[in-house]
């Protein structure tokens, strides 16, 4: 059964990491930076330290806390424990903007995978998935539509 989680990109803009899961295939749809969380911490001055590597993104959980996806030597440099076996297969990433492609970096070398552009049919799949999960998961939003509806029906 194919599987989504959203680790960022839900009710904010941007911080787009959609993790697809089918059997025993794992692939990241995007892996952006949420601004809005990022700017909880951080701002023009104040970036993550460069001496602590990937842990302060980690800790202030602008990174999911994920076995097996980031760089050895990020890890290491954290004195962090990193599994010998990247455990994602793949990232498809749906264009090159900040807020879907800036924490790309601190992932593993997928480096048996090449670029390529999907078919328009998987494109479309792949949206019509993405909106689905997310109306499933965020009940503001339909309640909304909702009332929006009932509202042009019963003008009252």
């Amino acid at each position: 059964m194919v599987s989504l989680t959203f680790w960022g990109g839900i009710n904010e803009i941007g911080g787009n990491k959609i993790l697809l899961e089918d059997q025993n295939t794992r692939l990241f749809l995007d892996f952006g930076m949420s601004f809005s969380l990022a700017n909880q911490y951080f701002d023009e001055f104040m970036q993550p330290r460069k001496c602590s590597g990937i842990l302060d993104l980690l800790e202030f959980g602008l990174l999911p806390n994920l076995d097996g996806i980031y760089r050895c030597d990020y890890l290491n440099h954290c004195r962090l424990p990193f599994e010998e076996t990247c455990s994602i297969d793949g990232l498809l990433l749906s264009h090159a903007h900040m807020d879907h492609s800036s924490y790309i970096h601190y992932l593993r070398e997928l480096s048996q995978f090449t670029a390529r552009k999907l078919p328009k049919t998987s494109c479309k799949l792949l949206t019509k998935l993405v909106r689905a999960e997310r109306a499933n998961l965020s009940p503001s939003k339909n309640r909304l539509r909702h009332t929006q509806t009932s509202r042009a029906q019963n003008p009252n």
